[in-house]
């Protein structure tokens, strides 16, 4: 299980890679490490933005489900790799499900 004092991957994602160190600092800061088992739900399609998220480890599902109730995957991340960032910043429903 990870901790605050384990955001090496959080440091190495595109969003924050390119930051000077000290603002990456501060924004890591106010980071909450939250972990998730294997098929449990972050956010939910629908569900109003409020986080960007960066895998420390293992893996996240994104997908979305059809009108036809069908489940249509659009992306899946990996450690160090960030999502959620474009949606917080508008502060608009999320059009995709995480796991």
């Amino acid at each position: 299980m990870l901790d605050k004092n384990d955001l090496f991957p959080a440091r190495a994602a595109v969003l924050l890679s390119s930051l000077p160190p000290e603002v990456t600092a501060q924004i890591l800061q106010r980071a909450v490490v939250k972990t998730y088992g294997r098929g449990e739900t972050i956010f939910c399609q629908g569900d109003v933005s409020e986080h960007i998220f960066v895998v420390l480890d293992g893996w996240v599902k994104l997908f979305r489900i059809t009108p036809t109730g069908a489940e249509a995957v659009v992306g899946v991340f990996t450690k160090g790799r960030s999502f959620g960032e474009a949606i917080a910043f508008e502060d608009i429903p999320y059009p995709v499900t995480a796991e």
